[in-house]
């Protein structure tokens, strides 16, 4: 190119130029505020479009070439230009070097990889997970918790925690947590589980935090593989589940092969999530319970965030985005950004139009290399 800017490089400028930031109307900031970006984005770890391919990725075999990939990727990270990047499958022998994600400008706060291991047989290929990245003149950071589920009996993912001081003001701390939740559409017994392990590592970080007299502002984030009508989004908003309603197999909301043609338009991705497959309904009670070990509260289970978290993308655009993620098996929403009240999100990032997307036969495009498309929040603190 003329201009030295690769195919791959103009094609992710063009793919983020299409898409708009949603603002909310916004009170006068006081002098003092601080205001800072994050983005989140699930990479597709590379050894999944070997692995899965053509079962998985409708598209031609060069949406898949890594190289292009990692280009693409790359360069939109840096037009998004967020102060914390929270990346899922992300692999770090593929982002080593000249090939790394982000530039010097940025640190890596936190990595927390797969455990590698599943049904008791060593799984080396499954070295990808979760990672934080910060922007060195907005952010220090003070501490990292890596959190794996095995560990809990919970499943192979993982999810990282981190304290971040921003360098303007050190009376606050940013609580930033990056998870990814089990893809298994008929496991929403481990999901509660992951979702309850998950905020009460945070909310124990941030009692840390409290207990040295600072105030502490919690940003949770990632792909949680559940949709936004789903039983488990309403638990994360909420904080309470009634077991005794719920089929374990239903608590995602997020089907298989919803969307077997390419003709789809942007209504039928709104009612994907809400479509019934053919299973028959009722309730897997016991199933929960043996994982859950029942806490007290009879057949009620909470988590430590209880009426505390909100949705940014709802908060500021009205609901979640129309789509997150968009391969063969399924077209929709999995992948948020919540907030504590204390917070103030002013802007997100809106998905790009589903029929340009499908138009190229889906995820990966030349435009967004990856199967699912990045999201973000701009946040201010008074």
């Amino acid at each position: 190119m003329p201009d030295g800017v690769t195919p791959a490089e103009r094609h992710a400028r063009a793919g983020v130029r299409a898409r708009r930031w949603s603002s909310r109307k916004r009170k006068r900031a006081a002098a003092a505020a601080v205001e800072f970006r994050l983005v989140s984005y699930n990479l597709l770890a590379r050894q999944y479009t070997t692995q899965l391919g053509r079962a998985l990725y409708r598209v031609g075999p060069h949406r898949l070439e890594w190289s292009s990939r990692a280009k693409t990727l790359r360069c939109e990270l840096e037009m998004l230009s967020g102060d914390v990047v929270c990346a899922q499958e992300y692999e770090e022998k593929a982002w080593r070097g000249n090939e790394a994600l982000l530039g010097d400008e940025y640190a890596r706060a936190a990595l927390c990889e797969r455990s590698g291991e599943a049904r008791g047989e060593k799984r080396a290929e499954k070295r990808e997970g979760c990672a934080i990245f910060i922007r060195r003149g907005a952010f220090t950071c003070e501490t990292t918790e890596k959190l794996k589920f095995d560990d809990y009996g919970l499943g192979d993912n993982a999810a990282c925690v981190v304290t971040l001081r921003h360098r303007a003001r050190d009376g606050f701390r940013l609580v930033v947590a990056n998870a990814h939740l089990l893809f298994n559409p008929k496991r929403g017994d481990a999901k509660v589980g992951q979702v309850r392990v998950l905020l009460a590592t945070v909310a124990r970080i941030r009692q840390d935090i409290v207990d040295r007299g600072l105030m502490a502002h919690c940003v949770i984030c990632g792909d949680f593989n559940f949709s936004p009508n789903s039983a488990l989004y309403h638990f994360f908003s909420n904080g309470r589940l009634d077991l005794s309603e719920v089929n374990r197999r239903e608590l995602s909301g997020t089907l298989v092969d919803v969307l077997d043609d390419r003709n789809v338009g942007d209504d039928q991705v709104t009612q994907s999530a809400s479509q019934s497959a053919t299973q028959k309904r009722g309730t897997d009670v016991e199933q929960v319970k043996n994982l859950m070990r029942l806490t007290p509260g009879g057949f009620t289970v909470h988590h430590a965030f209880e009426a505390e978290l909100s949705s940014a993308y709802v908060a500021v655009a009205g609901g979640e985005p129309a789509f997150t993620t968009c391969h063969n098996k399924f077209c929709g929403t999995n992948d948020y950004i919540w907030y504590t009240s204390n917070l103030e999100p002013t802007r997100v990032l809106q998905s790009p139009s589903l029929d340009d997307v499908l138009r190229y036969g889906k995820l990966p495009s030349v435009r967004y290399a990856s199967d699912h498309v990045s999201i973000g929040a701009d946040f201010r603190i008074g």
